[in-house]
């Protein structure tokens, strides 16, 4: 009889519980898997964006499963920065937060492939890119192309 009380109770309250951790997003924070995101319209170089991130005392964003990488990627009208780069080692690459290779990647064909989008050599830092081609996934580019980006923080 007590479990099927715990069960109920639990059920009643359910629509609560998740309207109070959706709350516990700061404002212009959005809410998804247990993390809060805030999508910023400035640009920034990497480097700026990542400071910023900080300085909301989050990171930019590490995607880590595809039902992640698609809640960016609906939530963005631009290309974006992410919290991916290689800049202490060619071709390394790591999350900001992790230090970590990643286990999940969505890489366009042939990226990274340490160019620009104007063919030149030293691109370090991951964009999702989102509007050009029609062809949505990560590319590297330069660190200091100035691009919206997304910071990202546990709650």
């Amino acid at each position: 009889m007590e479990g099927v009380l715990m069960l109920s109770l639990a059920l009643m309250l359910s629509p609560f519980l998740s309207t109070l951790t959706i709350a516990l997003c700061q404002d212009r924070w959005s809410y998804y898997n247990h993390s809060c995101y805030r999508f910023f319209e400035s640009k920034l170089s990497w480097i700026e964006a990542l400071t910023s991130c900080e300085e909301h005392d989050a990171t930019l964003v590490t995607i880590s499963s595809n039902e992640e990488n698609e809640f960016i990627r609906s939530n963005c009208p631009d290309n974006i920065w992410i919290g991916y780069s290689d800049r202490l080692y060619e071709s390394d690459w790591r999350w900001t937060i992790e230090s970590e290779n990643s286990t999940f990647v969505d890489w366009i064909a042939s990226q990274p492939d340490d160019k620009g989008l104007d063919a030149v050599k030293d691109a370090d830092c991951a964009l999702f890119n989102i509007s050009t081609n029609n062809q949505p996934g990560w590319r590297d580019n330069f660190c200091t192309l100035n691009l919206t980006y997304v910071c990202e923080k546990s709650w």
